[in-house]
């Protein structure tokens, strides 16, 4: 039987790494599971067991050694942890965990005490996070009060920077401190800022636009950097190539008028977009009419919920508003127009409170309830129960 676990992690402090073993507990039952080793160079390496899989609705589910493979989520069979492998992802598996955080502190704090301050500043409760700016701090020791400011003021991403001891000098230390109300800001970005006496938001706007073209860079500065609206170009650029202008003409790729180029290539698009989406949305509304009679033969309804496929578009449109879900942009909706996916809406009373993707053979691929808290958007224990037995009303295999 497969079980959802709590998790506790360990860590070991080596010479030159710290290692962290993720441990799945399930009543007296608990094995290691995951191994994430960090280096104080900066570099990782992280090693997962085999079949540990995780599921829409189930999160990370563990089968221990000695019990029976079962399959008690829709196609999908839950079978025994395998030996470790290496996991190449950057990201680390996102587990809840129990992990003693002070003494991983006080660990690293008998390391080197010259850190105390830094360390005790860090908000972050996970070991990765504590751990690599105990290893930036290692990398610039000189520069250790610097990176303490800049964590307390949530500049973390400039204490990330490789040339950080190179990069700060007073004008550019005044700066972030001048801006300190913007979180997490871009090295390149204040350089750009300081330089140019321009706001930070301009000057971010111009670092994230690659200038390949000496000449482009020197129109942009003219044109734009100094009015504050560099996404302008980003967006013309964008419908030119859509429209199949010949961008290298000068024509095209510089116009004496910015603003207004930009605003004739919109129109044109909007004119030709709005024809399509107008012959589209007619079709799409066609073939979800189509599911009418299917949704309303499955329409489960207990008393307190109901669980129903969708067939109007304005129900859908509806359903993404309320979940912030993305439905609608990410076309979901006319993925189950055209029958490659399908979706279930969940209402509690006239509530809506979740939508579940199925495919043909009721395999959950996914499961969210309302999105704006992505954190805890999962299926509760009792929502859960009410999704199986729908799903035991259906045939073995869907066809909508």
């Amino acid at each position: 039987m497969a079980h959802k676990c709590d998790y506790e992690v360990v860590v070991d402090f080596n010479e030159d790494n710290i290692t962290a073993w993720y441990y799945a507990k399930y009543k007296d039952k608990k094995i290691d599971v995951y191994e994430h080793v960090m280096y104080l160079d900066g570099t990782e390496e992280k090693y997962i067991r085999d079949n540990l899989r995780k599921n829409p609705m189930g999160g990370y589910l563990v089968a221990f050694p000695g019990e029976k493979e079962t399959m008690p989520y829709y196609g999908e069979k839950i079978v025994k942890l395998g030996d470790f492998y290496q996991f190449d992802s950057k990201y680390i598996i996102n587990l809840s965990y129990q992990f003693d955080v002070d003494s991983f502190r006080n660990k690293l704090i008998e390391l080197e005490p010259y850190f105390k301050y830094l360390i005790r500043k860090i908000k972050s409760i996970r070991y990765e996070v504590i751990f690599k700016y105990f290893v930036l701090a290692w990398k610039h020791k000189d520069n250790v009060s610097i990176i303490e400011w800049l964590i307390e003021n949530n500049q973390e991403s400039l204490v990330t920077d490789n040339n950080l001891k190179y990069n700060l000098n007073n004008n550019i230390f005044h700066f972030i401190k001048e801006n300190k109300n913007i979180e997490n800001m871009d090295i390149r970005a204040i350089k750009l800022a300081v330089k140019e006496n321009v706001s930070y938001e301009a000057a971010k706007r111009a670092v994230d636009y690659f200038y390949s073209d000496i000449h482009l860079e020197e129109y942009l500065h003219n044109q734009i950097l100094k009015r504050n609206d560099i996404s302008y170009y980003k967006d013309y650029k964008k419908m030119c190539i859509q429209l199949k202008k010949n961008f290298d003409d000068p024509y095209w790729r510089y116009p004496k008028d910015l603003v207004n180029a930009h605003n004739k290539v919109m129109g044109e698009i909007n004119a030709i977009k709005l024809a399509k989406e107008q012959e589209t949305i007619k079709k799409i509304q066609k073939d979800l009419s189509k599911k009418k009679n299917i949704s309303k033969k499955y329409n489960f309804n207990d008393g307190t919920y109901t669980v129903y496929f969708p067939y109007d578009l304005e129900d859908i449109k509806e359903q993404a508003d309320v979940l912030n879900q993305c439905l609608i942009t990410a076309e979901y909706y006319k993925k189950y127009a055209e029958k490659k996916t399908i979706l279930i809406f969940v209402k509690k009373e006239s509530e809506r409170i979740a939508t579940c993707e199925i495919s043909s053979t009721k395999n959950i691929r996914q499961f969210y309830m309302n999105e704006e808290d992505y954190n805890n958007c999962k299926a509760t224990p009792e929502l859960e129960k009410i999704m199986y037995r729908f799903l035991d009303t259906l045939p073995n295999t869907v066809r909508i």
